[in-house]
Parts: C-alpha cells; structure tokens; sequence
C-alpha cells in the first residue's frame, strides 16, 4: 500500500532558480551570475553566484 501524503507535504513549496542576469559587483572587473528564486510560481528574491562565474 502506498502512504498517504501527509497534509505538510502537500503543502511544501516547489521552488527553483531561474537565470537572472549578469550582475557586476566583484573586484578587478569581474562579474557574477543572477538568479532568481520562484517558489509555487511567485518571484521570492535575487541572489548572486560567486564572483567570476559568467563569461569574462
């Protein structure tokens, strides 16, 4: 028999990151990428990768 989902789990967010952007703000010119954090659809928040992570 296969368990029964409980009401917290059919409650979680589904959650995931989309790419942003390329974002400046590292030392000696170097860049970072920007995502952005959906969860159930709804934009949550931005967040950067490390520094030099896009394409210089």
């Amino acid at each position: 028999m296969a368990p029964s989902l409980t009401a917290e789990a059919a409650a979680a967010e589904v959650c995931y990151d989309e790419y942003s952007h390329c974002a400046r703000g590292c030392d000696w010119g170097r860049n970072r990428l920007a995502y952005d954090r959906i969860c159930n659809g709804q934009y949550r928040y931005l967040w950067y990768a490390d520094c030099g992570t896009c394409a210089d």
